[in-house]
């Protein structure tokens, strides 16, 4: 059986295991030297290798959105097919949501 790759923010112990900066550079979307340069500022920010690319604008939102999507073999959402309804029922409060940097949404069939 093939062994699924899956990506971490930090890189652990494993030959299954693939940061998702270095899966950016296998993908063109990175190159290697900004790679080394952000994994430098990140062994001090700690706040994941993903959101630091972003914010050092070395990739963008939407490139690192398609790289855990590709990644992980799960679709990527485009714009036009979010809910324009917002989820009503979510247990958790907007200023967390918002805080965390999180989007919740639901996939109707």
């Amino acid at each position: 059986m093939e062994s699924i790759k899956r990506i971490e923010t930090e890189p652990a112990a494993g030959d299954d295991v693939v940061s998702i900066g270095q899966f950016l550079v296998t993908e063109g979307k990175l190159e290697q030297a900004d790679l080394d340069r952000a994994a430098l500022v990140n062994e001090n920010d700690n706040k994941g290798l993903g959101l630091l690319l972003v914010r050092l604008g070395l990739v963008s939102d939407r490139d690192l959105a398609a790289a855990y999507a590709d990644a992980l073999a799960l679709p990527l959402l485009k714009d036009e097919e979010l809910p324009e309804v917002p989820l009503d029922d979510c247990p958790l409060s907007d200023k967390f949501l918002k805080e965390a940097n999180v989007v919740l949404f639901w996939l109707f069939p």
